[in-house]
């Protein structure tokens, strides 16, 4: 069925009160995006806040069948920059050239959602990121893809905790992960891991919210590509989750933060830090 796609451009700060009047409007679904002129890259946000750039173009879909002059005054004083009608399709992926075509040693490739790599031996993680942050682009994402190729993951227990679109837990199942569990605070994240774990005939354990998620000591790997603060604040959450000698990779922190992340990590040891310009990873394993 055709849709009706208004686009509204806002500051970051107003975003979320648009996005509660368009659904109020009887939008279906609403997504963030970057405005067009802006450049600035967003990571996971710190848990309970909504990633935003400064300028965030703001777009809900209706029915095709509600009124789009009556929609742009109920919307007040926002406006809409840019209505567009659309057919049977997803809306809110964006193109194949949004997903570059990555390689990790000869163990891994990122690749659009319809590409195949040539000449590959390894395996191909096929991606969409639709609503939710990650493409393997980012020196963070980059960084965890590298070190997920170069691991023994068969038979592992993996969290992906904030998951984007769930790149990492989903590569780590492609790699031999027998269980993974990804978790997000983000509707559109969750729904991108789902749509991205299906891309790949992969079944993942769970794709849920922090408030479905129970601390247990009962994986062998947790992931958590997000920021410093964030991860400071989950600390005890994230080395509760581990297994005694499991293992932690934590990115999304400058190289000078890296000493207080690592000093809320009290009961893990930690290698020495990957860096990648100004941003660090962190390996560690939690003693005893």
């Amino acid at each position: 069925m055709p849709w009706l796609k208004i686009s509204v451009e806002a500051a970051g700060a107003s975003a979320e009160a648009l996005s509660e009047r368009m659904l109020a409007c009887g939008a279906l679904s609403v997504s963030f995006g970057s405005s067009e002129a802006a450049d600035d890259e967003v990571l996971e946000p710190p848990p309970g806040a909504v990633p935003l750039w400064p300028r965030v173009t703001v777009a809900g879909l209706f029915p095709a069948t509600q009124d789009a002059s009556a929609l742009n005054s109920a919307l007040g004083s926002a406006g809409a920059s840019r209505i567009d009608w659309l057919g049977d399709q997803d809306w809110a992926a964006p193109g194949s050239g949004d997903v570059p075509d990555l390689r990790f040693g000869g163990r891994l490739a990122v690749v659009a959602r319809d590409g195949t790599p040539s000449s590959f031996p390894g395996v191909a993680l096929r991606l969409d990121p639709g609503l939710a942050f990650g493409t393997g682009q980012h020196p963070t994402t980059r960084s965890c893809l590298a070190w997920l190729a170069d691991a023994q993951l068969e038979g592992l227990s993996v969290l992906d905790y904030g998951c984007g679109s769930g790149i990492l837990g989903i590569a780590a199942a492609l790699l031999g992960a027998a269980r993974v569990v990804a978790v997000d605070i983000e509707p559109q994240a969750l729904w991108a891991t789902h749509a991205n774990a299906g891309f790949n005939d992969i079944a993942l354990d769970a794709v849920i919210t922090p408030d479905e998620f129970t601390v247990q000591p009962e994986f062998d790997l947790v992931l958590a590509n997000i920021l410093a603060n964030a991860l400071m604040g989950l600390a005890p959450s994230l080395s509760g989750c581990l297994k005694s000698g499991g293992r932690l990779v934590l990115a999304g922190l400058l190289e000078s933060q890296v000493g207080a992340v690592t000093a809320a990590y009290p009961c893990l040891a930690f290698d020495p830090p990957s860096i990648d310009g100004e941003w660090a990873r962190l390996t560690g394993r939690r003693r005893g």
